[in-house]
């Protein structure tokens, strides 16, 4: 019986194994930075990360999103096809994004030679690109329904960097750099063992355009949201940099870290959810697609209001642990996280269900709404109420976007019928 269950469940017993291991790695590698680095360098390698994630945020949007959506909507006949086709679109982004990271950095570098980014440019645009490819090679995986090659793909590229970034910082000169080619050294590895899994068989323009406007109709509103949300969310880190220096975004990264443990469920979900959700809706229809939503927001918030709780009442306990002292008296920070988690959690669900409907407009919505609200409050909190007023910023923000996400999920399911595109 064991067996069968855990046959049954096999894409969801390794996506939480996969994102357990990523989220602990993650976690510790972000500990141990913030130790090694100081919060001031570690605030500094925040920002920098910023444009990698950026790229990543598009590339998301536009092919990764999508595939997990739809990949699992294609006829039996043209499913290889498909997932060729999202491999070669990968390789055309991976290289602009390339390109972009370099002349983008160099033309910084040129414009602002005071914040002397000049030793950052290489190191951090192999990083942000071999980091973006890996990320796509294990959610191929489990779209193939090969979860276990995506776990062992992600141990090779993230265990792999924090044996490194031990054994540098222990045994040699670590630095900033080294950090930066330390993600790019490993990452690369794992695409290299990816790449000898993944079908890689030409296909024809024709294929590959077909493929590239069905993703346009999802994509196109996913990367304007994407476009918003990176503005919107980085954009308080950035006016807590600019007003109270990098050590601010430092002590912020290293209280969210804490909180980061919950993101083994909040990427595992968007390994399975996303395809599970789709299946339900084509087979059962829109009311058991509401079911499956509510049995996921069920599971999940209970398990993050968990983590949340714990995380407030012993903040200063968690800080001084994991940190030292210098850390205790911004133990609010973490305690603001751990709300702001909950709904951040309520956020991740509905635009997935929203995703599922291929509603992409309204998360598109929302985050306009988010980015308004950012405007308006991040500046004016921060610069009367320092860290307070930064991370009431954020709470604003998330509990605006999630009420948005889930009024608009409900009024786009009341009808019993819709159309779902193959």
């Amino acid at each position: 019986m064991i067996f069968q269950l855990l046959k049954k469940y096999e894409d969801v017993n390794w996506a939480v194994l996969d994102q357990g291991m990523v989220s602990g790695v993650n976690f510790l590698t972000g500990l141990l930075l913030a130790r090694y680095l100081g919060i001031e360098a570690f605030g500094q390698f925040t920002l920098l990360w910023m444009a990698v994630l950026f790229l990543n945020a598009i590339q998301n949007a536009m092919i990764s999103s999508p595939m997990m959506s739809i990949g699992s909507k294609q006829d039996k006949s043209f499913v290889d096809i498909y997932y060729r086709s999202m491999f070669y679109q990968q390789v055309i982004f991976s290289t602009l994004s390339f390109i972009i990271l370099i002349c983008s950095l160099s033309i910084l570098n040129y414009l602002m030679p005071s914040w002397d980014i000049k030793g950052f440019i290489f190191p951090l645009s192999l990083a942000g690109v071999s980091f973006q490819f890996q990320d796509f090679i294990r959610r191929y995986f489990f779209c193939r329904k090969r979860p276990h090659l995506a776990f062992y793909n992600d141990v090779l590229s993230y265990l792999g960097q924090l044996i490194l970034v031990v054994y540098f910082f222990n045994f040699l000169e670590g630095t900033l750099v080294t950090v930066l080619y330390i993600i790019g050294l490993t990452s690369c590895l794992s695409i290299v063992v990816g790449l000898y899994q993944i079908d890689k068989q030409i296909i024809s323009l024709r294929q590959l355009n077909e493929s590239f406007i069905r993703h346009w109709n999802s994509a196109k509103w996913l990367s304007l949201n994407t476009l918003l949300q990176w503005s919107s969310s980085n954009l308080i880190y950035i006016v807590s940099g600019s007003l109270l220096g990098n050590s601010a975004v430092g002590i912020m990264k290293a209280s969210q870290n804490i909180m980061a443990i919950t993101h083994i469920m909040f990427q595992a979900m968007e390994n399975f959810v996303p395809m599970n959700a789709s299946r339900v809706l084509d087979k059962n229809g829109v009311e058991f697609l509401k079911k499956y939503i509510r049995k996921v927001v069920l599971l999940g918030g209970g398990f993050t209001l968990i983590i949340a709780i714990a995380a407030s009442l012993f903040s200063t306990e968690l800080l001084n642990f994991l940190y030292d002292d210098q850390f205790e008296k911004y133990s609010y920070v973490l305690s603001w996280f751990s709300i702001i988690y909950v709904f951040m959690f309520l956020g991740v669900i509905y635009r997935i269900a929203l995703r599922t409907i291929e509603n992409t407009k309204e998360i598109f919505y929302s985050q306009i709404l988010s980015t308004i609200f950012t405007f308006i409050f991040s500046y004016p909190l921060t610069k009367a109420f320092g860290l307070l007023g930064s991370m009431f910023s954020l709470f604003i923000v998330y509990i605006a976007v999630f009420v948005f996400l889930y009024v608009s999920f409900l009024n786009n399911t009341k009808s019993e019928e819709i159309k779902v595109k193959s």
